[in-house]
């Protein structure tokens, strides 16, 4: 009976862990996508790239992941990164320029 009863004990807290990380990476992962979604829908093109960087990185963007690429010059790309509850849960804003103004703004999400 004892056995029995911490048995029950024992798989009521490994739901209630698992309950709680799951609810934490919900919460987290909607986070992201809201920031990403508001900053993203403030960038339109014609839009000065400069300070946009910055700006990204003041709303919650990842630090390191947020870099400006040269994959086709002379335009250029920077992507903005909002991580979710893992690190490989993003929500990315990819922002294309040329001369210091935006040509295109586009949504991804990685997971």
């Amino acid at each position: 009976m004892k056995l029995k009863s911490t048995i029950l004990r024992t798989l009521f807290g490994l739901f209630f862990v698992i309950l709680i990380f799951s609810t934490i990476g919900i919460v987290s992962n909607r986070e992201a996508d809201k920031n990403e979604k508001q900053f993203c829908s403030t960038v339109t093109a014609g839009t000065p790239i400069s300070g946009l960087k910055e700006k990204a990185l003041a709303n919650g963007a990842n630090k390191k992941m947020t870099q400006i690429f040269d994959i086709n010059p002379p335009e250029h790309t920077l992507l903005v990164v909002f991580n979710g509850a893992f690190q490989f849960d993003r929500y990315i804003c990819e922002i294309n320029f040329i001369d210091d103004k935006v040509t295109s703004v586009k949504h991804a999400h990685m997971n």
